[in-house]
């Protein structure tokens, strides 16, 4: 009973506050307890209703994390408490609160023909919001090393990088390291920056990305054959049309000409 009110603060502790401190009113001051706070019905409700109020969160990394671990706390309340959280209901849910940025890259990385779970969605976020953690601390540790006057390249080294090949390019995004399921961490085909190659400023049309990769398959974006000799056969998540680009390089989502830059358009597949 000692231990017991040690514990409680608040109404909690107020609700046995009336009973004195001995072994036969500690039965007592259990079942009080449960009858005010031990009703599972409400507390299902409490955390149904704490899901839906959940504000739709930012695709800042940070804002992403917190959201993430707050679904997974009311997700796993709600397991332990029996109920079933694979129903499509709680799907469209976790989905209303993420950016729509977000969902395209989760839904680019699903194979196509794979419905949506609560679990499937819960290891594509995790995994995503991971990868952007990894990302933005390689960033961190970068500036903080230029910051400290560190060189890790001499001048000639930095212009040869820069003025680097396509071909150089595609290699060094070959030797990243992968995660457990095989999918290369997020780097940009084009610039070879730390983010989705569909997000690069440097390279923002889909005139001056193709000019870029000239040489390589518009549609996986590898070397060594043509679009017509293409074997994947994913969709574009912006237009739908399958085996005819990769999903940077779709003219419904991004602008084609850069007339200021680009002296001459390439030709969609």
């Amino acid at each position: 009973m000692n231990y017991l009110r040690a514990q409680l603060e608040g109404d909690a502790a107020y609700v046995i506050s009336g009973l004195s401190l001995t072994n036969a009113n500690y039965e007592q001051s259990i079942k009080l307890l449960k009858d005010r706070y031990g009703q599972n019905e409400v507390i299902i409700n409490v955390h149904y209703t704490s899901l839906m109020d959940l504000t739709a969160c930012s695709s800042q990394t940070s804002a992403l994390r917190k959201n993430y671990d707050l679904i997974e706390k009311h997700l796993r309340s709600l397991e332990a408490l029996g109920e079933d959280i694979e129903s499509k209901m709680l799907v469209s849910l976790i989905m209303a609160k993420l950016p729509k940025d977000v969902l395209i890259h989760l839904t680019d990385q699903k194979n196509d023909g794979n419905e949506w779970t609560v679990q499937l969605l819960r290891d594509q976020l995790h995994r995503y919001i991971s990868n952007r953690e990894n990302a933005d601390r390689q960033s961190s540790d970068k500036s903080d090393y230029k910051g400290s006057g560190g060189n890790m390249w001499s001048t000639s080294q930095v212009a040869q990088f820069d003025s680097s090949t396509t071909t150089g390019a595609l290699l060094s995004e070959t030797k990243l390291p992968q995660d457990h399921t095989g999918r290369k961490n997020m780097i940009c085909i084009y610039c070879s920056g730390q983010h989705w190659s569909g997000e690069c400023q440097k390279f923002p049309t889909v005139t001056a990305r193709k000019e870029k990769i000239k040489g390589h398959c518009f549609i996986c974006l590898e070397q060594g054959h043509q679009q017509k000799n293409c074997t994947v056969k994913k969709a574009c998540v912006y237009c739908k049309q399958r085996n005819r680009h990769h999903r940077s390089l779709c003219i419904k989502k991004f602008p084609v000409e850069n007339s200021s830059e680009m002296a001459h358009s390439v030709t969609e597949p």
